[in-house]
């Protein structure tokens, strides 16, 4: 059984502790242990199931379900690509095929203390309409979706980014994974899934 992959050599090198290099920094910025040659990059090599994970972020009712807040900005895109369906059925078949299904959701508390840039962009819209409230039905999985035994629930995700102040690069490399394959409820914003600084 195969699964279409997005593998981006920043993790698969992190994951592997091998240094990385990155196109929006210069190599003289980045200490030496976390860069390396082109040729060295993981890229072009065979896929083990059982070093990938599938990321599936903010599949939560605030986005998915009807009641939610920000459901009528993606519910004509969700209902034409099927996308929680086919999500559903790809969490199952990665489990089958023994890759390791990880969900990285999003919240804040009620009064957005812990939200890290509340007074501008996306996040501001975030503190202000209340979205994602810890603990509330908005901020819980859509019920397809919801974690199984296995899977890996990322800790302490407060932005677009999945690593600050997450346990997503621990985790990875407690799980011992290579290639990540990345799926979400709206279109990847810039930086929802870059290396660690």
């Amino acid at each position: 059984m195969s699964i279409a992959l997005l593998c981006t050599a920043a993790v698969a090198a992190l994951v592997v502790q091998q240094p990385v290099v990155s196109s929006r920094r210069s190599p003289a910025v980045m200490s030496a242990d976390r860069t390396f040659a082109p040729a060295e990059a993981k890229g072009g090599t065979s896929v083990d199931t059982k070093k990938t994970a599938v990321l599936f972020i903010e599949y939560q009712n605030e986005f998915t379900t009807e009641g939610g807040k920000l459901h009528g900005a993606v519910k004509e895109c969700m209902d034409e690509t099927g996308m929680l369906e086919k999500s559903s059925a790809l969490a199952s078949k990665a489990r089958t095929a023994g890759a390791k299904v990880f969900h990285a959701p999003i919240s804040f508390k009620e009064d957005a203390s812990d939200n890290p840039n509340k007074g501008l962009g996306i996040l501001a819209g975030c503190a202000g309409d209340k979205l994602f409230t810890e603990g509330s039905w908005n901020a819980d999985f859509h019920p397809s979706m919801q974690p199984q035994p296995g899977d890996v629930v990322v800790q302490n995700k407060r932005g677009l980014d999945a690593f600050p102040g997450t346990d997503l690069e621990a985790q990875l490399k407690a799980n011992g994974i290579e290639t990540v394959v990345l799926a979400a409820t709206s279109p990847l914003p810039p930086g929802a899934f870059s290396e660690p600084s």
